[in-house]
């Protein structure tokens, strides 16, 4: 458990981790775009980092609603 009392910038940085720290690897629904911090870019580019396995899947012609 994590102890915030609100979703934050803070608050899916440390979930970020915890998700990265607890797989072997890891798969994103990801459009490849940049973002906010601690977006799926983000969780990314930590599991990247830290040698985790990532395959991203995005559908040819899907898009963002």
């Amino acid at each position: 458990m994590m102890d915030f009392d609100n979703a934050g910038r803070e608050a899916y940085e440390v979930a970020n981790d915890v998700v990265v720290g607890s797989v072997d690897r890891l798969v994103a629904v990801w459009d490849g775009e940049g973002g906010s911090k601690a977006g799926t870019g983000t969780v990314v580019e930590l599991a990247r980092e830290r040698g985790v396995p990532v395959d991203v899947v995005w559908l040819e012609g899907a898009a963002r609603g």
